[in-house]
């Protein structure tokens, strides 16, 4: 499926954008108090790893340039990050000021850094994960005003 760089870009798109909606349904589920559901959304967003690491291996293949490499290791690191502290360790570290603010500048940054790699599939891919960045942002401040996380 990966034989092609515009394969390898869709799947970057896909990925992106299915982050952000999952994101959403996660905000909405602690905002309405459905732990199972953000559990479970939460395990299919750590799943998401596994094609992040397959287009790091691949992408030099394809002689990316070291932004996009950058933007991968930005979400894979998030990914591993939110699979220890919320799923191995099960860290409660939202109160913690100390861990949540390199916690959120790794989330924004990943996550806005995965625009870019939606952006390689083109500029109808780049606004469709613009807007779903932007919903997932919001409904994250609504989320953290609703519920104090």
């Amino acid at each position: 499926m990966l034989n092609s760089k515009e394969n390898l870009d869709f799947l970057g798109a896909v990925i992106a954008n299915f982050n952000n909606l999952l994101l959403i349904g996660i905000f909405v589920a602690r905002v309405f108090k459905y732990p199972k559901i953000e559990y479970w959304l939460g395990a299919l967003f750590i799943l998401t790893v596994l094609p992040l690491i397959l287009m790091f291996v691949k992408a030099f293949s394809f002689d990316r340039d070291v932004l996009y490499l950058v933007q991968l290791i930005l979400m894979i690191s998030f990914i591993l990050l939110e699979l220890f502290l919320d799923y191995i360790f099960k860290i409660d570290f939202r109160q913690n000021r100390m861990i949540v603010i390199p916690y959120l500048t790794l989330f924004y940054a990943s996550f806005g850094g995965m625009i870019g790699i939606a952006s390689q599939a083109g500029k109808p891919w780049s606004i469709t994960t613009i807007i779903t960045f932007l919903i997932m942002t919001a409904t994250s401040l609504i989320m953290h005003f609703k519920t104090d996380t």
